[in-house]
């Protein structure tokens, strides 16, 4: 089974090591296989050093994959981490 959907970066300084180090730790209770895909390039949403190639800046679009059973967890739970202003940490700017 494959799940997907698109989010917008909205923290003012993109995707840093904290805010990756947050998501990966978010996936920790999947063992479905998710990817962020950023146009052509695709990465393993559980490597540090992936997320950090993609230089997601506020507003970039990236697309999330998640693969087999109950996939929708993983995705629901990743589109929650994009969607919350709690996620850009100590950024004074609202999104």
């Amino acid at each position: 089974m494959k799940c997907s959907t698109k989010v917008l970066v909205k923290c003012k300084n993109g995707i840093h090591l904290r805010t990756a180090s947050h998501l990966i730790g978010l996936l920790k209770g999947f063992n479905q296989k998710v990817w962020i895909r950023k146009g052509s390039l695709r990465i393993d949403a559980r490597s540090i050093l992936g997320i950090l190639m993609l230089q997601a800046k506020k507003g970039t679009s990236l697309k999330l994959e998640a693969y087999g059973d109950k996939c929708s967890g993983a995705i629901e739970t990743l589109r929650d981490f994009f969607n919350d202003k709690e996620v850009c940490f100590d950024e004074k700017e609202e999104f």
